[in-house]
């Protein structure tokens, strides 16, 4: 529980660098966001309105999580947070 507190208190202070567009959920997405994880504890993802429009949010949310093995660590609005497991 401590640890999850600390950690959106991180993923306050960093911005998305990677971005879920019309294209959804592709290859190349989670190859960047596995990639962003092995370099940073915590990866910021926004997605946008055009990827909200095909899928729901929450299914994009768990599948960017299941498909990377990574924890989400918060949700606001259209900007996910995302950890390594651990």
């Amino acid at each position: 529980m401590k640890v999850r507190h600390e950690l959106k208190g991180r993923a306050a202070s960093i911005s998305p660098t990677l971005q879920i567009g019309k294209e959804g959920i592709t290859r190349g997405v989670i190859e960047e966001l596995e990639k962003q994880l092995k370099k940073s504890l915590l990866v910021k993802v926004k997605i946008l309105k055009s990827a909200r429009e095909k899928v729901d949010k929450r299914d994009i949310i768990r599948s960017l999580a299941e498909l990377s093995c990574s924890e989400l660590v918060e949700e606001r609005g259209n900007t996910v947070v995302f950890c390594r497991k651990r």
